[in-house]
């Protein structure tokens, strides 16, 4: 008799066992399923992105001296000066006349002769042109190359 029942537990125990694991399959495969439409979904979105990210070169000339790089700066097709400066940072002082005029950048702020002008990589002179349009107006093209500088009059 005991090695009936015995048996009777073991057989209980395996049907147990192979329940739990079943559940525990069908529980993983709609996990990986849910993670699979999402990986799917995320990957779209980035390819749709990815089209429209462009990159520039950007330098700031505080006049003083220092100059910093700010190389593959990564902005929207679209992108003026301003938003590419703004990316590189939030520290960014300006005034709106007809187009927006910086003021500041890092805490170097225009005196009464002084300010901030913004140049553009001219590749066919292998120089810098001063821009005349206003820093939210020029749209910037991929791997172009653009300046801040601060200079006195």
């Amino acid at each position: 008799m005991g090695k009936v029942k015995f048996m009777a537990v073991r057989r209980r125990t395996l049907v147990l066992l192979a329940l739990a694991l079943c559940v525990w399959a069908i529980i993983a495969t709609g996990f990986a399923g849910y993670y699979q439409i999402r990986y799917m979904k995320v990957t779209k979105a980035f390819e749709e992105i990815e089209g429209s990210i462009i990159q520039v070169d950007v330098l700031i000339d505080y006049g003083n001296g220092t100059q910093l790089w700010h190389n593959e700066t990564k902005i929207v097709t679209g992108s003026t000066p301003l938003d590419a400066l703004l990316i590189i940072t939030k520290n960014v002082e300006f005034k709106k006349y007809d187009g927006k005029y910086i003021t500041g950048i890092d805490g170097r702020v225009e005196g009464e002769n002084s300010g901030w002008t913004w140049w553009f990589w001219n590749t066919e002179k292998s120089d810098w042109d001063y821009s005349l349009e206003a820093v939210d107006e020029y749209i910037l093209h991929s791997d172009e190359i653009i300046k801040f500088q601060f200079v006195s009059w």
